[in-house]
């Protein structure tokens, strides 16, 4: 294959969508939105979190894969262990550190969820680069005696990786500013928690398509295709939430500026 034209679609298929998530995400809010130099700032954290993250896996496993998809050359116990468990919290406690850059603008509770989400979209988009890099190809696959492009493959798990790593740090966030808002460090722990849930959730389904593509690559489309669902929902259901903090927030500064 062309090399330029390779690099163009690894790319387009990793920062177009994360870029676009995270465009959608800082505009929600109609009254003082976050500057954009923040926006930028959470952004590239995630990306260099991301690097980190890799070169830790790379050194684990002397290769760069998806997380999930290291069972398929490790099946053992401990590997399990290592993705469902070990890179989770690993990967939630880096792009946690991310959420200290912009902590000057998490003045209002909703801001953790913004500022965490565009961090982990950052992420999600960054670590794509790397695993449709090593992945990508222009071959097919036979599923149900019919031919489908594997670039379809990666597209819809890349897509998935984007909304988990946004939705598992916009929780993170949520947690950080209340914390800093409100005192309340229950929902740091709490909602921290949630995020490493939602990161290991993700993975543990993941694993588990990956031992059903060794039996059949129907059931393997389909275990994508419910991950990649799931991964839509909760993401919706993070966005809801913002929304509605937006709503309460925009009405009371609507108030204050009409008074």
């Amino acid at each position: 294959m062309n090399l330029p034209l390779k690099w163009i679609i690894v790319l387009a298929v990793s920062f177009v969508p994360s870029l676009a998530y995270s465009i959608y995400i800082r505009n929600i809010e109609e009254y003082k939105k976050e500057p954009w130099r923040y926006v930028a700032l959470g952004y590239l954290w995630g990306g260099i979190a991301a690097g980190i993250f890799l070169l830790i896996s790379s050194l684990i496993y002397g290769q760069v894969e998806r997380e999930h998809e290291y069972f398929q050359f490790f099946r053992s116990i401990s590997n399990v262990f290592i993705i469902v468990i070990l890179f989770p919290l690993v990967g939630e406690g880096l792009k946690a550190v991310g959420l200290l850059l912009v902590k000057k603008e998490l003045d209002e509770v909703e801001d953790g969820l913004i500022h965490g989400a565009i961090l982990g979209l950052g992420f999600g988009g960054f670590a794509n680069v790397a695993y449709l890099y090593v992945a990508f190809t222009w071959q097919t696959e036979m599923i149900g005696g019919y031919e489908i492009p594997t670039l379809l493959f990666l597209i819809m798990a890349s897509v998935s990786t984007i909304l988990l790593h946004g939705s598992s740090t916009a929780a993170t966030g949520y947690g950080v500013s209340s914390a800093m808002v409100d005192y309340d460090y229950t929902h740091l722990a709490m909602y921290f928690s949630a995020g490493i849930s939602i990161h290991l959730i993700f993975n543990l389904l993941n694993t588990i398509t990956i031992y059903l593509e060794l039996q059949s690559g129907l059931y393997y489309l389909l275990g994508l295709g419910g991950v990649l669902l799931i991964s839509n929902l909760v993401f919706r259901t993070i966005r809801a939430r913002l929304l509605k903090l937006i709503e309460i927030l925009d009405i009371e500064t609507h108030k204050e500026r009409t008074k």
